[in-house]
């Protein structure tokens, strides 16, 4: 607990552009969850999307360029999250990994994080792209009244 009576705090002229009232995580553990929370969270965005591989495309090529980004979205954060974790449990991992790590630097990082958003970028032009050639269903008029219950 803090002594207030020795506490003289001087008036505030002017605050920050962007402050935030915190600097950010008040622990590393706290920061540890939420990155793994953050890379859970994108592996499952990843294993949605890979779902969509057996769907209708207009392509082959399309269809495989659909599976690839979907599998580079789910593993691409699970690969940075272990570099980080490298660094987070210290002397505990493998000698092989700690020379990847040693050899690479930064590098293997910021290509993963590139590799990850070309790929949520591919998926996103993917998901644009395959409405020029929709299944006939598609085009089908739903008669709502027949699935919606009504008096």
């Amino acid at each position: 607990m803090m002594d207030l009576r020795e506490w003289n705090p001087k008036p505030m002229t002017r605050v920050a552009t962007f402050h935030s009232g915190r600097d950010g995580p008040d622990s590393t553990l706290e920061l540890r969850v939420r990155a793994l929370l953050m890379t859970g969270v994108a592996f499952v965005f990843g294993a949605i999307h890979g779902i969509a591989w057996s769907f209708d495309f207009p392509t082959t090529a399309e269809r495989t360029v659909w599976g690839i980004s979907s599998i580079i979205t789910m593993c691409a954060p699970v690969l940075i999250a272990s570099w980080y974790a490298n660094h987070w449990l210290g002397r505990r991992i493998s000698s092989a990994w700690r020379w990847l790590t040693q050899k690479t630097g930064l590098a293997l990082p910021i290509a993963m994080c590139l590799l990850y958003l070309f790929s949520r970028l591919a998926l996103l032009v993917e998901a644009f792209t395959t409405l020029r050639s929709l299944p006939n269903g598609a085009y089908q008029t739903v008669i709502w009244t027949t699935f919606i219950p009504h008096l």
